[in-house]
């Protein structure tokens, strides 16, 4: 799982954060602008990429096999 952390420059720790992950089949590009957003209100994001993952688990083959029914 791979991940862009978003942190603010101009504001003083200690920092609140959050973790950020695109739903079920969606891509991070989905999500990418709210990292910018929470880093410029003072908030360090995490935006994680859980693709590789879902595309590897048994829940992907079933969803593949049942998406077009």
């Amino acid at each position: 799982m791979d991940a862009t952390i978003y942190y603010p420059t101009n504001a003083t720790p200690p920092y609140s954060s959050i973790a950020i992950v695109p739903g079920f089949t969606a891509l991070p590009s989905s999500v990418e602008q709210w990292g910018p957003f929470y880093a410029s209100h003072g908030i360090v994001s995490s935006i994680f990429n859980a693709w590789p993952i879902v595309k590897r688990g048994p829940t992907f083959d079933k969803y593949q096999t049942n998406r077009f029914i």
